[in-house]
């Protein structure tokens, strides 16, 4: 995986586990249960975060500025799509179409279209945000 991990990240049904090894610009799947890496890709830009959205996995790129859009069966980059500088937390929003990403070298949450891998909005969040969590109502 590299030598830094500085998240993981869990799918929704629990069976599988991200972590992105942000010093290694590499990106690990692995199965929950026994920790049996399913892909492990170079993602070069420094991942700091990942979430799973449906069949996508996201991560963000510190120093590219950029969320990653990649295929959870294989890995596969699918889209990237500016979100700011230095890019953190990823959460996203229970229907799966909509990203955050707390740009915590500005002062903004850029709000990311999944289905058309586009930024749509950018949430003021004060300085520097970071952490994000999809809280559901209900």
């Amino acid at each position: 995986m590299g030598p830094i991990a500085e998240s993981i990240a869990l799918s929704a049904d629990g069976g599988l586990l991200a972590v992105p090894a942000t010093a290694a610009d590499r990106v690990t799947l692995l199965r929950s249960m026994d920790l049996q890496q399913i892909w492990s890709v170079a993602l070069p830009g420094q991942p700091v975060r990942v979430a799973f959205a449906g069949d996508r996995f996201l991560v963000s790129l510190a120093r590219h500025g950029t969320l990653a859009i990649l295929d959870v069966m294989d890995g596969a980059l699918l889209a990237s799509v500016a979100v700011g500088p230095l890019p953190d937390s990823v959460a996203v929003d229970a229907s799966g179409r909509y990203a955050f990403v707390a740009a915590a070298g500005a002062d903004y949450i850029t709000v990311v279209d999944l289905a058309n891998a586009r930024a749509v909005a950018k949430l003021p969040a004060g300085d520097r945000p970071s952490g994000l969590l999809w809280q559901p109502s209900g």
